[in-house]
């Protein structure tokens, strides 16, 4: 998978649907409700992206890293990456940015995962009126749509542990403060996290965050960004036309 305005070097993850050879390896989703207890990441890879295969992937167990994600005692997270590994297999060690992944796979309601660093979106992201810019709202129909009309945005953290955690801890508020769970996560000085049902959908929200971002930088040189009413937003995300024309952007049609 590729990703239009992506950086060639990106992560991502999800639930078994296809064979382990197949050009996304996959994972294994277990009898317990809402989590997994095996993963596939892809870590930062030197090739093509056109070219993985299912040795560039790590296989892991979600569970304990996301029990470390949850809790705020110190951790060696060197000890816990040898310790999620799956015994018999040969995979590479897993990116720093696991945890990120098991976070948004364990609580956020995904399957499937991408984590990118696309250019334009970073820039809006390491800038003082970015994230203005992005709370702002959804400022045309098809970014309500396929990217719903509530991001979260994280405040910077540390790659690794500390991002994580933090993301834990804005998720929850999120949902607490009567938001569905988010399907564009984006990480303050970072990048950009889509969640989705299926690859095709975490992809679609990846486009299309990263064309909103480009819309943002466009609206704000020209008296700035003109967001959508919320009520125009609720109402036309309930709208069987609406929900029809989602379903063939994200690839359910």
């Amino acid at each position: 998978m590729t990703t239009r305005g992506g950086s060639p070097s990106w992560c991502a993850c999800r639930a078994r649907s296809a064979s382990p050879h197949s050009t996304w390896s996959s994972s294994r989703r277990e009898t317990r409700p809402r989590f997994l207890t095996t993963v596939i990441l892809r870590q930062r890879k030197r090739s093509a992206p056109a070219s993985v295969e299912a040795a560039d992937f790590a296989h892991v167990r979600l569970d304990p890293l996301l029990e470390a994600a949850l809790d705020d005692r110190p951790c060696d997270v060197r000890r816990l990456f040898l310790d999620v590994q799956l015994e018999g297999t040969t995979s590479p060690r897993p990116s720093i940015e696991t945890l990120l992944h098991a976070v948004a796979l364990g609580l956020g309601d995904a399957s499937w995962v991408i984590h990118t660093h696309p250019t334009v979106l970073t820039g809006l992201l390491c800038s003082s009126a970015g994230e203005e810019l992005l709370r702002s709202g959804p400022l045309f129909p098809d970014e309500a749509v396929v990217c719903g009309s509530r991001p979260l945005i994280v405040p910077y953290a540390e790659p690794g542990l500390e991002l994580a955690r933090a993301f834990a801890k804005c998720l929850a508020a999120h949902v607490a403060d009567g938001g569905d769970r988010p399907r564009v996560v984006y990480l303050a000085n970072h990048g950009l996290v889509a969640l989705g049902a299926s690859a095709t959908e975490a992809q679609a929200v990846t486009t299309m965050a990263v064309k909103a971002a480009r819309v943002r930088l466009v609206a704000s040189t020209v008296g700035g960004p003109r967001p959508l009413a919320q009520e125009w937003i609720d109402a036309v995300v309930s709208r069987e036309d609406e929900i029809e024309r989602r379903a063939a952007l994200v690839g359910w049609a």
